[in-house]
């Protein structure tokens, strides 16, 4: 299908099931499927049955796609598969499984989400720990404190920033004491971490 035949039907309901067709296709046009994922979110596409297969499709690409499709559609029926997905072998489609993940707690705590989280952002590839990391930020809710102050200690820089942004935002009042409590870590570049971020708050007194 050229580009223009596609791209022209985006915004029209009943285009649902040649853009469900099109979705993960090998094609020449940039960006297209992005266009795909988004023009099914806007249409409210519901979802369903049709999408589990290329879950596990041979195609990182396509199984990429089909994770970030079960994220906007919220498919609740899909969720074990994409749990399964997070021991996938291709890196950017366990990216993507978090990422869907994060789409099902609409920005607050999740019973159902977030003990998975719990155990991922406490051992697991550190560009994992950090869309854990930055899913509770997003909550701004006390509950994910200790959560925060653990990953003070994570060994990745990015981890460790985004600790100290989201205590930044949910607790300020005792930000500088969580600071202090790590005068003890042995860890240089933790405590780089640290010292730039005291700098910062002395600063800002």
């Amino acid at each position: 299908m050229e580009a223009c035949e596609l791209v022209g039907i985006l915004g029209d309901p009943v285009s649902i099931p040649v853009l469900r067709k099109a979705l993960g296709r090998d094609s020449n046009i940039d960006g297209l499927d992005v266009e795909i994922l988004g023009a099914l979110e806007e249409l409210h596409d519901p979802g369903g049955p049709w999408i589990y297969p290329m879950l596990n499709d041979p195609s990182p690409k396509r199984r990429g796609f089909a994770c970030q499709y079960v994220g906007i559609v919220r498919d609740h029926q899909a969720l074990p598969l994409i749990i399964s997905l997070l021991d996938d072998p291709d890196e950017d489609v366990r990216r993507f499984a978090v990422n869907s993940l994060v789409k099902f707690k609409d920005d607050k705590p999740s019973t159902l989400v977030d003990p998975i989280f719990y155990k991922l952002v406490m051992g697991h590839e550190s560009h994992i720990r950090v869309a854990v990391l930055r899913s509770f930020m997003q909550c701004c809710d006390p509950f994910y404190i200790p959560f925060f102050i653990t990953a003070l200690r994570d060994p990745y820089y990015l981890c460790r920033s985004v600790a100290i942004d989201s205590l930044k935002e949910v607790d300020f009042v005792n930000l500088g004491r969580y600071l202090d409590s790590m005068a003890g870590e042995s860890h240089s570049d933790v405590q780089r971490t640290i010292s730039a971020w005291r700098d910062f708050l002395h600063r800002q007194s």
